[in-house]
């Protein structure tokens, strides 16, 4: 099912965060969002997701704008993994993933065998099928985001949000996720879009790039035709060369010097 932004503005009090955005995501790819701090990219997933409501503009999906879908079943669509996603002190692994079934349980949210299909389901696709009754908290940073994603999986959402979900992670366990999310999308057809920091994750594991400035879209494809050493200059203000690494055949950034630094010194 299709999901777009159509000319969404944004406020957060008197301040714009987005700005007559429009967007449309292409169904069964992964899709990066990338951009300078503040340049809206969270807002922007919170958006799409239907957590915050645009001032003007609409965010759609399918044929029907987000305000018209009820609550679960728009939930059953749409699954949302925040950037510090909280959870009871205590709770063991697999009652976490088991909340990810609520969009399709009834009143009374009791737990149905299809549903502890599905929770094993997800355990075995984010590579904790032997976790379910360890405690969250017993867990590595990079185990526990993937519990976090075996959530989000239990929603059996065909779209999947992510804001930053490498974030505070060790590089091993950041290509983990990475890897997971390409597994994810290859394997089921999911819809992924992630916010990220690293411009050459984004390169090597994105079929989309969206690159953001002051809440608006300032690029918009494929990687290749997207990163440019003009763009870093512009939006990320950083001096570098974008180059094909000869082995993965992925677009590489090397990072020369900070153009703030270098203007602040020129002119100090």
């Amino acid at each position: 099912m299709r999901l777009s932004a159509q000319q969404i503005c944004v406020d957060y009090g008197k301040s714009r965060v987005l700005d007559d955005l429009s967007l449309t995501l292409s169904e069964g790819a992964i899709t990066c969002l990338l951009g300078p701090n503040g340049s809206g990219k969270s807002t922007l997933l919170k958006a799409l997701a239907g957590s915050l409501q645009p001032v003007s503009g609409q965010v759609v999906l399918g044929d029907r704008a987000l305000a018209q879908w009820p609550g679960k079943a728009l939930a059953r669509q749409l699954a949302l993994l925040p950037q510090h996603p909280v959870a009871p002190e205590g709770l063991l692994v697999g009652e976490l993933v088991h909340y990810g079934r609520s969009p399709h349980q009834g009143f009374w949210g009791a737990r149905s065998r299809e549903d502890d299909e599905i929770v094993a389901w997800a355990l075995a696709a984010t590579g904790l099928a032997a976790y379910g009754s360890r405690r969250l908290s017993q867990l590595s940073g990079g185990e526990r985001q993937r519990v976090w994603i075996a959530l989000a999986l239990a929603q059996q959402a065909p779209i999947l949000l992510l804001d930053e979900p490498t974030t505070f992670l060790d590089l091993g366990h950041q290509l983990e996720v990475m890897e997971l999310l390409t597994d994810l999308n290859r394997e089921h057809g999911l819809t992924v879009v992630m916010s990220l920091h690293d411009i050459n994750q984004a390169a090597r594991y994105a079929h989309q790039l969206v690159v953001m400035e002051r809440g608006r879209i300032v690029a918009h494809g494929e990687p290749a035709s997207t990163l440019t050493e003009d763009l870093l200059a512009r939006v990320f203000r950083v001096r570098g060369q974008v180059e094909s690494d000869p082995l993965s055949r992925h677009l590489s950034c090397r990072f020369h010097s900070s153009l703030n630094y270098r203007f602040a010194n020129d002119n100090g």
